[in-house]
């Protein structure tokens, strides 16, 4: 019965594989119009027992797609995306720099440019690069501001002068599958992916800013829809496996008996 118990044994693991994906599948759903989200998705992979003998089930290893999604017109100036490749730089929880591309922020009542996680936004004081990143904030005293493709944020003050005060630089690592999901949304870097490496917006490969923008996510519906019906059917020949497995089982022990 060794050859049955093996089929019951890789159905399971079938059954478990699965299940990961159609979780995976429900996350990209529910988070199709979640703001600079990247798709979820699972890689199956044969397992292979310590003997090295194959038919030992498979696994389902996450992964994410980081395809860019598509700018779109928002309206609202403190809004950003990034045309191109990198990331935005913001400040987690515990001080550590995460990176994302949902620039959905807005001011704080200190000037403070947030994201819908209460992160700040991370940049250089003045023009270009350099020194530590910091925290960007708008004088709340500023006539008015604007952000340009560069990164550069202009303020123009009481006195009618304009000056740059920050500039948002654009993250971005080697190894980019390496990066670990703190969220749908934000990143940490790790020994994976490699440290953060920052350039000026539209310089050596960086992408460049966009204000009045904000990046959708890169869930293709259609393609859930298939993954649905795909991980159901595969489910379902899984169901099937094991309960004619079982009944042959059985059917050696009625034999027997």
């Amino acid at each position: 019965m060794g050859n049955l118990s093996a089929a019951i044994q890789n159905a399971l693991s079938s059954l478990q594989a699965h299940s990961t994906r159609h979780n995976a599948t429900a996350h990209n759903v529910a988070n199709v119009a979640t703001t600079g989200f990247k798709r979820h998705g699972v890689q199956f992979a044969s397992m292979v027992s310590d003997r090295m003998a194959p038919g030992d089930g498979v696994q389902a290893k996450p992964r994410i797609d980081y395809l860019p999604g598509v700018p779109i017109a928002s309206g609202s100036q403190t809004d950003l995306a990034i045309s191109g490749q990198g990331y935005f730089a913001v400040e987690g929880s515990d001080g550590s720099v995460l990176l994302t591309r949902s620039g959905a922020f807005q001011k704080d009542a200190n000037g403070l440019l947030r994201d819908s996680s209460g992160r700040a936004l991370l940049g250089y004081a003045g023009d270009g690069e350099g020194g530590a990143l910091q925290p960007v904030q708008i004088d709340p005293a500023a006539e008015s501001f604007s952000i340009g493709q560069d990164g550069r944020i202009s303020v123009v003050g009481p006195d009618g002068t304009s000056r740059v005060a920050y500039t948002i630089p654009v993250g971005s690592v080697v190894g980019e599958n390496g990066l670990e999901a703190v969220n749908g949304t934000a990143f940490q870097n790790g020994q994976a992916s490699g440290d953060i490496q920052y350039n000026l917006a539209g310089n050596n490969g960086a992408g460049t800013v966009l204000s009045g923008f904000l990046e959708s996510s890169n869930v293709d519906l259609a393609q859930e829809t298939t993954d649905s019906m795909t991980t159901r059917h595969a489910y379902s020949a899984n169901v099937a496996t094991i309960r004619t497995a079982d009944q042959m089982t059985q059917s050696l022990l009625d034999i027997k008996s």
